[in-house]
């Protein structure tokens, strides 16, 4: 008879017979299967979700980004920043994200100057700027910085937009 030993801190191990219906309802539940790994899993980072960080000034903004992104895939992490200072701290804290949105007019430092400092330190990150500052002129310097450019309003569509440049 096959059977099947949970150890732990319990002094008696546990036996249980490989035909309980018991454990096998637990094995089927708690073994992987191919049908049960995150769709998201980047075998060459070892990763299993993605990161995203949101750098807006306006909360309203972050909050909506957030909502929308993780409507779609809520196993992500979403990190939110409201000006440079705080991204420039987050730079030095955390791993290289997946994806970082950005706006470009916001207090202090503007959102294009800070995507040549994100550039620095995060190379291969894809920037994508969400703005409602369609001027050519912004459009053509998100371009020399290789910055992807997204128009609002903020919504399902903008965001699509936003995630395709992550491919």
């Amino acid at each position: 008879m096959q059977c099947l030993f949970f150890g732990g801190i319990h002094p008696q191990p546990t036996w249980f017979p490989l035909h309980n219906p018991t454990v096998l309802d637990f094995l089927d539940k708690y073994m992987i299967k191919p049908e049960n790994i995150n769709s998201s899993f980047d075998a060459k980072t070892m990763k299993t979700s993605k990161t995203v960080l949101i750098i807006d000034d306006s909360r309203l903004s972050r909050m909506i980004i957030k909502a929308l992104i993780l409507e779609k895939y809520p196993d992500w992490i979403v990190l939110e920043a409201a000006n440079a200072e705080q991204t420039i701290t987050m730079i030095d804290s955390i791993a290289e994200p997946d994806l970082i949105t950005l706006d470009v007019n916001m207090p202090g430092m503007d959102g294009l100057s800070l995507a040549t400092k994100i550039r620095n330190s995060w190379v291969s990150a894809p920037i994508v700027v969400i703005t409602a500052n369609v001027q050519e002129s912004i459009s053509r310097k998100c371009a020399e910085l290789k910055v992807g450019f997204v128009e609002k309003p903020i919504n399902a569509d903008s965001i699509d937009k936003a995630l395709a440049f992550m491919e």
